[in-house]
């Protein structure tokens, strides 16, 4: 897939972006020689963002998508992960120990359990609760979070982890209210 494409292109344009998100379900579409050059060319933006977001009907082999992933983690400035997903490909029950193995000192995990988001910040662990979501429709439930929280990361780089993850939910919370996540715009708030 990758390979049709100009390289020398996409990376021209990467190098300038400001933000390269990606996905588990990206890389999990991808011939394994490609999944390395989408992992290599994420390198290349200001803030590479990757949401594990892992499904075992593309992935498969357990032990090649820890691997894959830990390359991925350690390439990205910010990782979004579900409790489901520690649980799917490294058999983790710990949102603690798993963010203590993935953590670094100049990345962000969020690592949403539940009624609660774990987070980590520059090597500083925290979580945070969140309010029950009284849900219509939950297919963008990543999507909206994940898409929030990069826009203020990126926009209100003053506002704290905290906040910009309670932000996001409250967008996030707006977003599944609606089916399709289509919200009115006599809904919005703009």
């Amino acid at each position: 897939m990758i390979e049709r494409c100009n390289l020398d292109e996409i990376d021209k344009f990467i190098s300038n972006s400001e933000l390269f998100y990606y996905t588990g379900i990206s890389l999990g579409i991808l011939k394994q020689k490609d999944q390395n050059k989408l992992i290599d060319l994420s390198k290349k933006s200001k803030l590479t963002a990757f949401d594990f977001n892992y499904r075992n009907s593309f992935h498969g082999n357990k032990i090649k998508s820890q691997s894959l992933f830990k390359k991925s983690n350690l390439s990205s400035n910010i990782n979004f992960i579900s409790f489901d997903d520690i649980i799917e490909i490294f058999g983790k029950s710990d949102p603690i120990e798993f963010i203590n193995t993935f953590k670094r000192k100049d990345n962000i995990i969020i690592l949403k359990h539940f009624e609660k988001i774990f987070y980590s910040e520059f090597n500083k662990i925290g979580s945070i609760n969140i309010p029950i979501i009284k849900a219509i429709d939950t297919t963008a439930a990543g999507d909206s979070f994940n898409g929030s929280f990069l826009a203020y990361h990126l926009i209100k780089e003053n506002l704290s982890i905290e906040d910009k993850i309670l932000m996001s939910h409250n967008i996030t919370k707006n977003v599944l209210k609606y089916r399709g996540a289509i919200i009115p715009k006599s809904k919005m708030k703009l």
